[in-house]
């Protein structure tokens, strides 16, 4: 590799980095699940137990068993809480997975087809906007992301350049850690065994003793979680039957709810994925040129002598990768049309396939000049929408229901409160450390302050609503107070004109 494909990518992973750290900066206040995951950490070290039972809930069944939500972060975010516990190292971590991700993602290309194309694609990817919003979050999406690229790599490695028994190690713990991060990772399975099925046309890469190594790592690591469900739901699948039982409480979503980040993402794409299709190995001047560099120089004699079935790695290998990246866009497109609740974050995964295919389309422009008009267009569109999603972010703290949630958070931290009752249970634990409770109606309010927590010193409610529409008779207990984030001050039920 030369210094100036080290500087690019030097600079590449910078910009990817500061990207998604200034925008956790500027985005204070935590989503749902960012404080779902943060407060599963950190009760793995306070209380050993990967639950709901202390502190807060989630919206699922079996409660408290937490198993629908994968593992993998909750548990780093644990293993850093040894340490400090910082939300700002936390978005740090995570930025910084990101920006991995999208150098896996470039040598995954680099190694497939050449150098123009593994630059067009990992630049792509690094200024999509989805990926730069979501890759700021802390979330599984951008580890799972990462480790999928990750996979992809050590896959080709193993069973298109060099067998080895080393790739095949980590090819079954890189596979352990995106199930872990997330368990569509199940998705990908087709999409690697119908590549390695289309790559000669028969299923004798069932013999290859390097499949079964990675396949024996990958359930070594993944089976002491398969055997925690059995004990915890007498299942061995009893993680995805949850999650399917959580997702199925939202109902089934049109694919409309895909249509905001499919336009600011995919449809000024498709023209050149469509183009890409075409994509012939070496099929230009430009192409033969860029497409041997240093992978060919080492390992084109060992290829020939150790694997008759691999020809060179920009001729048979180039089909084999453009049909890999066929695979990636057409298999995951499917789950992700038949799947129940439709977020836009679903899309993330599909995001690397449309990328390389839209890069291969640009590679394919037989003018190298105008490919770069190309690009250079399509990354200022996505600057220009990423623009918005940084303006937004930094006005975000300025809107009033958002200052009036982090007043009303920071007064309840600081106060003397034993618990809070609150339909924001998850993100008010995230920020106050006082177990939530969680209360959906006025009526069960009422039983718990009067039933269950009657001894305890004080409780502080907040709700979005219109908290003035309680009735007096309903909650005539001394140990209720209301804060009203807006005057700042504490109001009983006796100083307040409750509605009649």
């Amino acid at each position: 590799m030369d210094k100036k494909l080290r500087l690019f990518l030097i600079i590449l992973f910078t910009f990817v980095f500061l990207t998604r750290f200034s925008l956790s900066i500027f985005s204070p206040l935590k989503f749902w699940d960012e404080t779902i995951y943060v407060n599963l950490g950190r009760n793995i070290i306070l209380f050993g137990e990967y639950s709901f039972s202390h502190g807060f809930s989630d919206f699922a069944p079996n409660m408290p068993l937490a198993g629908f939500r994968p593992p993998l972060l909750p548990f780093l975010i644990a293993f850093l809480s040894l340490f400090t516990f910082n939300t700002i190292i936390l978005s740090f971590l995570m930025s910084i997975i990101s920006a991995l991700g999208v150098i896996a993602f470039f040598f995954l290309v680099y190694v497939m087809f050449n150098k123009n194309i593994a630059i067009y694609s990992s630049l792509l990817l690094s200024v999509l906007p989805l990926y730069v919003f979501w890759g700021s979050k802390i979330l599984t999406d951008s580890l799972f992301i990462t480790f999928i690229l990750l996979s992809s790599f050590l896959f080709w490695k193993l069973f298109f350049v060099k067998k080895s028994g080393l790739f095949a190690f980590l090819f079954g713990l890189s596979c352990a850690l995106a199930f872990y991060s997330r368990y569509s990772f199940i998705w990908f399975i087709p999409v690697f065994f119908l590549s390695l099925l289309f790559k000669d046309r028969n299923l004798k890469f069932l013999e290859d003793k390097h499949l079964w190594i990675s396949i024996i790592i990958f359930f070594v690591f993944v089976g002491p979680w398969f055997i925690y469900n059995y004990f915890e739901y007498g299942s061995l699948l009893g993680f995805l039957f949850q999650s399917k039982q959580a997702l199925a409480r939202w109902g089934v979503d049109s694919l409309f709810n895909y249509y905001k980040d499919v336009k600011e993402n995919i449809i000024i794409l498709l023209p050149f994925v469509f183009l890409g299709l075409f994509y012939k190995a070496n099929n230009n001047k430009n192409n033969k040129k860029n497409s041997v560099d240093k992978i060919n120089k080492i390992n084109k004699n060992k290829l020939n002598n150790n694997n008759n079935n691999n020809k060179d790695i920009n001729g048979h290998t180039e089909k084999n990768a453009k049909s890999f990246w066929i695979l990636w866009f057409i298999i995951i497109s499917l789950f992700l049309i038949f799947l129940d609740n439709k977020e836009g974050r679903y899309l993330l995964p599909l995001l690397p396939s449309i990328c390389v295919l839209a890069s291969l389309g640009l590679n394919n422009i037989k003018i190298r000049k105008y490919s770069y008009y190309f690009l250079l267009v399509i990354i200022l569109f996505f600057v220009v929408v990423n623009f918005f999603i940084f303006l937004n972010a930094f006005q975000e703290f300025q809107y009033k229901d958002e200052n009036c949630f982090f007043k009303t958070m920071n007064y309840l931290k600081n106060s003397d409160a034993n618990y809070v009752i609150t339909e924001h249970f998850s993100p008010s634990y995230f920020y106050t450390s006082k177990p939530s409770i969680r209360a959906d109606n006025y009526t069960s309010i009422e039983y718990l302050l009067k039933n269950v927590y009657q001894n305890d010193t004080i409780f502080y409610y907040y709700v979005d609503g219109d908290w003035f529409n309680l009735k007096k008779e309903e909650l005539k207990t001394e140990n209720f107070l209301i804060y009203s984030c807006e005057d700042q001050e504490i109001y009983d039920l006796s100083s307040i004109n409750l509605a009649e």
